[in-house]
């Protein structure tokens, strides 16, 4: 907790400059992003709890640290392509009209999320970055075994 509380100014501005960020690429007449993807590796039990997230009445699972994703799914792929123990996945993140600006509580989105490849040191990875507590509505978790061409 001592940590978090050194960092909280780091944080809090960074999340607010996510929102400005989005807010600026909401409100330009550039393409909107509609999906970005997530190389992780999962534990067994990590996979089998988004699994049964996936199939509760409320699948919404919320990352609890700031979440790197990409708008090239092979750059997603790179970051899950060494052996380990744990089960490579790539995560599909849809963004759909529900992450929308609501101008009454604009200041208040938990929601933030911007394209930061422009920011980035690392262009090609054409990152986008989801702030603390983002969340996601899990739609399907597929079976490794049956989708052998992914990682």
């Amino acid at each position: 907790m001592e940590i978090i509380q050194k960092f909280s100014q780091f944080i809090t501005d960074l999340h607010t400059q996510l929102h400005e960020n989005y807010r600026k690429q909401y409100n330009s007449k550039i393409k909107p992003m509609c999906a970005v993807y997530r190389g992780q590796y999962l534990s067994e039990n990590e996979l089998q709890y988004l699994r049964s997230v996936c199939k509760s009445a409320n699948p919404v699972i919320k990352f609890t640290t700031f979440c790197s994703a990409s708008l090239d799914p092979e750059v997603s792929i790179n970051f899950i392509s060494s052996p380990t123990d744990c089960i490579p996945c790539l995560f599909e993140i849809i963004i759909t009209d529900e992450y929308k600006i609501q101008e009454s509580n604009a200041y208040d989105c938990t929601q933030a999320f911007a394209d930061i490849a422009s920011l980035s040191g690392i262009l090609e990875e054409k990152e986008v970055l989801f702030s603390v507590l983002t969340h996601f509505r899990v739609i399907d978790v597929g079976d490794p075994k049956v989708q052998p061409d992914r990682p």
